[in-house]
């Protein structure tokens, strides 16, 4: 009977290892990647398997970092760092919320956004620490001489604003929302001084020929597509300063990081299986 018991014991282990095992495309550090995960990240990004396969390990191999290093981020970070933004774009929290759903599917997706930015601020504090060159003020200068179109801001924005009663209809693609007999549409020319902070935050935020997220209207819904922008004025370098110093350290940080992990990436004990 215990050699009946021990035999059993056996075989299920090895059929739900089996099962395991058949469930896993990859294993960097013993650590399984799933073919789900596989699966998900081709039709998310519309990657080849091979492209795919490279992003999961470097995703395993940035999670594990954090892990080393002992990084966490907690609610009241999130919330701070939240509260920072709004307030640089002159806005009070419920605007700010606002603003943030005409660009997210929901307030949490943000959040959750911005928590992995503090996340690789706090990993890149500690590993680029004293080996990133600060940014100069002839560098921030020459930045902003030679992409002055980044520091612009229109007088005004033409749109074409699609409306309808029902919200699916404003769910197709810009070509069959622009021919559907359901969809009323109109031109209109905003004046981006007078209005409202979240319309303002959207807009720039939108490329030309870009659709807007689904918005509420009065009587249905809407949606925008920014076709030109009008009396474009460039910032003062003054008021710009400090955002381009920010996006030359973080182009810096993003060049160091790339090698950091490449060289993480070649150590690592990486196993495909399918």
């Amino acid at each position: 009977m215990k050699l009946l018991a021990i035999l059993f014991i056996f075989i299920t282990s090895t059929i739900l290892n089996a099962g395991l095992i058949n469930g896993v495309a990859v294993i960097v550090n013993e650590k399984p990647i799933t073919l789900n995960e596989l699966q998900a990240k081709m039709d998310k990004l519309k990657v080849s398997k091979e492209i795919a396969i490279g992003l999961l390990v470097e995703e395993k191999l940035y999670e594990e970092e954090l892990k080393k290093l002992g990084i966490g981020v907690s609610i009241l970070e999130v919330e701070d760092q939240i509260k920072q933004v709004a307030s640089s774009n002159n806005m009070d929290m419920p605007t700010f919320k606002k603003a943030v759903l005409s660009q997210y599917e929901s307030y949490e997706a943000y959040s959750e956004e911005i928590k992995k930015k503090i996340l690789h601020s706090k990993l890149v504090a500690q590993i680029a620490k004293g080996n990133l060159t600060i940014a100069t003020e002839n560098d921030v200068k020459l930045y902003y001489e030679t992409n002055s179109h980044k520091f612009s801001m229109p007088r005004s924005v033409e749109v074409v604003e699609y409306s309808a009663m029902d919200q699916k209809t404003l769910m197709q693609n810009k070509s069959s929302i622009s021919n559907d007999k359901r969809v009323s549409k109109k031109d209109i020319t905003f004046d981006m001084a007078s209005i409202a902070p979240e319309l303002r935050y959207m807009l720039i935020s939108m490329k030309e020929g870009e659709l807007s997220p689904i918005l509420n209207a009065n009587n249905g819904f809407v949606r925008l597509e920014v076709r030109k922008r009008n009396n474009i004025e460039v910032l003062p370098f003054e008021s710009v300063k400090e955002a381009i110093f920010q996006e030359i350290m973080m182009k810096r940080e993003q060049s160091y990081l790339k090698e950091y992990f490449d060289k993480l990436k070649i150590s690592a004990e990486i196993l495909v299986l399918r």
